[in-house]
C-alpha cells in the first residue's frame, strides 16, 4: 500500500483510503540495506515475497507491470477477512482450509506454511512509473546479489538509486 499505519495490535495495515500501490522502491531499498548490514536472511525472504506479489498481481500479460488501485482488492474486506482467517488458523494450528471451516472464513482463503494465501481480484492503474525499473527492480537485484556487488563501504546510492563511488581521501 502507498500508506501504512501501525495498528494497536502491532500489525502494519494499509491506511484507510490509501491502499493503492505505485510499485515504489523504498521498502526494497530498506530490505537491501538491512540485509547487507545485518546478514539476516529474513530480509531476503521478505524481498522474495514482494517479488512474488509483484509477479502475481502487478505483472501484465502482454508485458510490463502496473500499479494497483487497491491492494486489498475490495476496499479492505479481504485484509480484514485474511486477518480473521490467520487468527483462526493460528489458534487451530491449521495446515489446511478444513481447520478454519465453519469459523466465518471464506473457503477461498488457504493456510500454507504459516502464510495465508488468498485470491483477490486487483484493478491495475495502467501506469508503470519509471522508478519501478530504475529503482524497485534494481534494489531487488541488489538484495539478492553478493556483497561484493556495490559494497556499501565503497559505494553510496543516491535518492534515485544511482551508484556513486565514495571518494578515498
Amino acid at each position: 500500500p502507498e500508506i501504512s499505519a501501525l495498528g494497536g495490535s502491532g500489525r502494519v495495515r494499509p491506511k484507510e483510503d490509501a491502499a493503492h500501490h505505485l510499485l515504489r522502491p523504498e521498502v526494497l531499498e530498506t530490505f537491501f540495506v538491512l540485509h547487507r548490514v545485518t546478514k539476516r536472511p529474513r530480509y531476503r525472504q521478505w524481498g522474495w515475497a514482494v517479488f512474488r506479489a509483484l509477479e502475481t498481481h502487478a505483472r501484465l500479460p502482454r508485458g510490463g507491470y502496473s500499479g494497483l488501485k487497491d491492494v486489498d482488492g475490495d476496499g479492505g474486506k479481504a485484509v480484514r477477512e485474511m486477518r480473521a482467517g490467520a487468527d483462526a488458523a493460528t489458534a487451530a494450528g491449521a495446515q489446511g482450509v478444513e481447520a478454519v471451516a465453519g469459523q466465518g472464513v471464506p473457503p477461498r482463503r488457504l493456510w500454507q506454511r504459516r502464510e495465508l494465501q488468498w485470491e483477490v481480484s486487483v484493478a491495475h492503474d495502467d501506469r508503470m512509473e519509471s522508478f519501478f525499473l530504475s529503482e524497485t527492480l534494481k534494489y531487488l537485484l541488489l538484495l539478492f546479489s553478493d556483497d561484493d556487488v556495490l559494497p556499501l563501504g565503497e559505494w553510496v546510492l543516491n535518492t534515485e538509486a544511482h551508484p556513486l563511488r565514495v571518494p578515498r581521501l
